[in-house]
C-alpha cells in the first residue's frame, strides 16, 4: 500500500465489514460500535478495512491522518482526488 493507504482499500470489503462491525454491536449489546471495534476486533496483516475502521473508531484524526494517508499533505492530495472524481452539487 503507498501512503494515501486507505485510498487503496476495497469500497466493498470496507462496506462489508463496517456493516458486520454494526451488527456484531448490536448482537453484543454495546450501546456504540466503537466499544465492539476496540474489544473485539483485531484484523490481520492482510485486513487493512477492518484496521481501517478500528483506526477510524477508536484513534485520534492526526493518527488515522498519518497512519491511513501519510500525513496532511497526502490526505490533502487524497480529497483533492476524490472531490474530483464525484459531482458534489445538490441533486434537482
Amino acid at each position: 500500500m503507498s501512503n494515501a493507504r486507505a485510498m487503496e482499500l476495497d469500497a466493498t470489503r470496507l462496506g462489508d465489514a463496517l456493516m458486520t462491525a454494526y451488527m456484531i454491536s448490536v448482537q453484543l449489546g454495546h450501546k456504540h460500535v466503537a466499544n465492539t471495534l476496540r474489544d473485539y476486533y483485531h484484523p490481520g496483516p492482510a485486513e487493512h478495512e477492518q484496521a481501517f475502521l478500528v483506526d477510524l473508531f477508536t484513534q485520534p484524526t492526526d493518527v488515522i491522518g498519518e497512519r491511513w494517508f501519510g500525513g496532511v499533505d497526502g490526505l490533502l492530495r487524497a480529497l483533492a482526488g476524490v472531490m474530483r472524481a464525484r459531482t458534489w452539487a445538490p441533486p434537482a
